[in-house]
């Protein structure tokens, strides 16, 4: 019934386009015609597509069931999007699992069809042009469709998309051409083949976000990726006093690899952040790359800053202790906001810890030098749960 509406709603209404009617049939009834092949009662559409760029082909293949109003697109092994209930399931670029709402295009909003690339195209109202024509595609009749639009983003030029759909217009191929300013242009080109699949073929949690959510990097992947960065990695398991893992990422930036974790005590609330440590951690080669690159003084090499010799697991370790950093920070002896770190070399590692997470106000490593000190003698070199 939905998708009746969204069709009529179509076929009376369109969307007003600059374009043409060519070979005696518009823009918007393509457009309608478009839509609407792709929809059978009880069966799910499959597109597969092979394209290639830059003499690199590429596949990608997409599951669009409209009756129920949901989509899988799926590249490769490791990229997929699940299109459900007006939002996206997939994953962001450091691997992390997010579901968010679908972008709205007039005519189509937030529904799966905006899986099917050239289904959105066809719903472009910022399009400088569209045309329709009659093509042929391996010598079978084709309806081929233009559309050229505006770059969206820093320089000026246009995007053209051009469309070629069989005779019940599902597509058959699609081809993209780019001339930006300041820029080299973009080409691709991509085969499309069409089936349809029967609904109760498919997997029961086929096009459930949970698919996705099952290729997430966990904190403990990033941790573990820390040693392809040169980092022997440190931790305090899954849980450790009241805190437990948060997160972790792992990365490189002009040569200095780190790898960042958060332990956190309490749900994240607006009326309660609970409470944790944050802690960084080098080798010895990026921590020394890390320091020669620093083009001002840092806060804990400031005349103001106490610094004590400890140590932590044998090794000789330094405490800092900032008295005069600024609010929201712990507020010290005689009303003045401390700031404190603790810098401890682990093996090759080098270990910064910092009581920075949540609220600091009831954070009980804050200001609490033998605290910090048991966290940094619990650390251990990383294992990996069992699953």
């Amino acid at each position: 019934m939905k998708r009746a509406f969204l069709l009529l709603g179509l076929a009376l209404a369109g969307i007003a386009f600059a374009c043409g009617d060519s070979d005696g049939l518009a823009f918007e009834d393509v457009r309608t015609h478009a839509l609407a092949a792709l929809s059978r009662p009880g069966q799910v559409y499959h597109g597969t597509q092979t394209g290639e760029e830059a003499g690199e082909t590429f596949t990608s293949q997409v599951w669009l069931d409209l009756e129920r109003d949901v989509a899988r697109v799926q590249k490769g092994e490791d990229w997929l999007r699940i299109f459900h209930e007006g939002k996206i399931a997939e994953l962001s670029g450091d691997g992390r699992f997010q579901d968010t709402d679908v972008s709205e295009v007039p005519g189509l909003v937030k529904t799966a069809a905006l899986s099917v690339d050239h289904i959105a195209v066809l719903f472009a109202t910022d399009s400088e042009s569209a045309q329709v024509k009659a093509a042929k595609m391996q010598g079978m009749p084709a309806t081929l469709v233009q559309v050229v639009r505006p770059y969206r983003g820093d320089y000026e030029g246009t995007t053209t998309w051009r469309l070629y759909l069989d005779e019940s217009f599902l597509p058959l191929r699609v081809d993209y051409h780019n001339a930006i300013s300041g820029a080299p242009d973009r080409d691709w080109s991509m085969q499309v083949e069409n089936e349809f699949v029967a609904q109760g073929s498919l997997p029961q949690d086929f096009f459930s976000p949970e698919a996705v959510r099952a290729l997430e990097v966990t904190p403990a992947d990033d941790i573990a990726r820390a040693a392809e960065f040169g980092i022997k990695p440190y931790w305090l398991g899954e849980q450790f006093e009241e805190m437990a893992l948060e997160d972790a990422r792992v990365g490189e930036f002009e040569g200095i690899a780190v790898l960042d974790m958060s332990y956190r005590a309490g749900a994240v609330q607006a009326e309660s952040p609970g409470f944790g440590v944050s802690i960084a951690e080098y080798s010895s080669e990026s921590w020394e790359r890390r320091m020669a690159n620093l083009d001002r003084t840092p806060w804990w090499e400031q005349p103001t800053v106490i610094k004590t010799q400890v140590t932590v697991q044998g090794t000789p370790a330094t405490l800092y202790e900032d008295p005069y950093s600024l609010p929201p920070l712990n507020v010290g002896p005689e009303g003045k906001p401390s700031y404190w770190m603790l810098v401890a070399p682990l093996g090759d590692t080098v270990v910064e810890i910092l009581p920075n997470v949540g609220d600091l106000a009831s954070n009980p490593y804050v200001d609490n030098p033998e605290a910090l000190l048991r966290l940094a003698n619990s650390m251990q070199p990383f294992e990996r749960p069992p699953e």
